[in-house]
């Protein structure tokens, strides 16, 4: 896997670096109150989710909220799709999910 990664290009680690974790680059803007409503509306999304689907998530805000916090702003996702608050968390979920995934042993440490 190392061999592979060294193999990318810049602008491919970037594109996987902001795949995982959002991105702040956007097509167009919205107003403070406006990106806070989608907040509140990502933040109904997760919560609609499924348990069982959303463990590592969840294990991750009760272990290490403030982790959760910095590596996963809902403004980010919610930027990299364009807003789409059910694709934003569905994405949140996967970061969570993929990071336990790949680090196994020690999953909630910066």
């Amino acid at each position: 896997k190392r061999r592979e990664y060294s193999l990318l290009t810049d602008a491919e680690r970037t594109q996987i670096y902001d795949d995982r974790k959002g991105t702040d680059r956007c097509t167009f803007d919205l107003r403070e109150e406006d990106q806070q409503d989608y907040i509140l509306q990502m933040e109904e999304e997760l919560f609609n989710i499924p348990l069982a689907d959303k463990q590592a998530y969840t294990r991750a805000l009760i272990q290490c909220p403030d982790l959760v916090a910095s590596e996963s702003n809902s403004l980010k996702f919610l930027r990299k799709h364009s807003f789409n608050t059910a694709a934003s968390a569905k994405d949140l979920i996967e970061y969570w999910t993929t990071r336990v995934t790949i680090l196994k042993i020690k999953p909630f440490f910066p």
